[in-house]
Formats: C-alpha cells, sequence, structure tokens
C-alpha cells in the first residue's frame, strides 16, 4: 500500500475494504458511523444499516512473535460488533499478513486460535493489497461462494 504512518495504511486498508465491500454487495458505505445508544463509532456502515463492519490492518511483529495487544484489539472490535443492532450483518475485515516463520497468515492465526463463539453473529474475512476476499469465519471459501 506504500503509506509510511500506521494511520494513513489504516485509513488506506479501510477505503480499500470500503471499495470490495460496496463491489460485492452492491451498497454504499459511509466511513466513521455512530450507532445509536452505543458509544463507539464504526469503521463502515452501509447507508442503509444492514452491513456493520470493522477494519484491522494488522502485521505481524518483526521479529514473528504473536501481537498479543493486537490480538487484544480484534477482540474488542469483535465486542463492539456483536453488541451493534441484531438485525445487522456484522463483519471484521483484516488485512492479509504472513510471516516467514509462521504457517498461516495473522488473521488465520486470530480465527484459528481465538474463542470465537460468543460472536456467532460475526463475520471475518481477511483482505489482500490487490482486494482479494477470503472469509475466515464462519468457514467458507471466499465472498464468491457468500450469498448476498
Amino acid at each position: 500500500m506504500g503509506e509510511t504512518s500506521n494511520k494513513a495504511k489504516g485509513d488506506a486498508f479501510e477505503m480499500l475494504t470500503n471499495k470490495v465491500l460496496e463491489k460485492h454487495f452492491k451498497i454504499k458505505f459511509n466511513r466513521h458511523t455512530a450507532i445509536r445508544n452505543i458509544k463507539h463509532e464504526y469503521d463502515l456502515v452501509s447507508t442503509d444499516g444492514s452491513i456493520i463492519v470493522e477494519c484491522k490492518n494488522y502485521t505481524w511483529t518483526a521479529s514473528g512473535a504473536t501481537p498479543s495487544a493486537k490480538i487484544s484489539t480484534l477482540h474488542e472490535a469483535l465486542f463492539w460488533l456483536h453488541v451493534a443492532p441484531k438485525k445487522s450483518r456484522k463483519i471484521l475485515c483484516m488485512s492479509h499478513s504472513t510471516c516467514s516463520e509462521k504457517p498461516k497468515s495473522l488473521a488465520e492465526y486470530f480465527v484459528d486460535s481465538s474463542t470465537l463463539l460468543p460472536y456467532t453473529d460475526v463475520s471475518v474475512y481477511e483482505i489482500n493489497e490487490s482486494g482479494k476476499a477470503k472469509k475466515l469465519y464462519p468457514k467458507e471459501r471466499s465472498m464468491a461462494n457468500e450469498k448476498k
């Protein structure tokens, strides 16, 4: 993505996610949107409120260690999605990050190592730099296979 600051990288990933989701769901999204009675601003919310998205552009640490603070923040994002209106589709989108010392991407590691059972109403997707999305939770191969 070429940007240098973490904020710029996060913003670029959010815009890429917005583009991918608008194309897939054929609906526009608003950025940084609060929902009534919830003290949290979501990264992307469809204009009709039917889809709520949190975007996380996280990477493995340079040493290949598990980024525990980032994992904690991912669990927090799941919580905020879980408390969003029940009628909305809830999606956590993570950037694709690999490490030569790890057999899985960070998103795959997070899904496989986390207890996601309380969050059965949230889907987790991984999006690479070219905009290809893969659904990781609940298990499924790609967005193309998901019913709209």
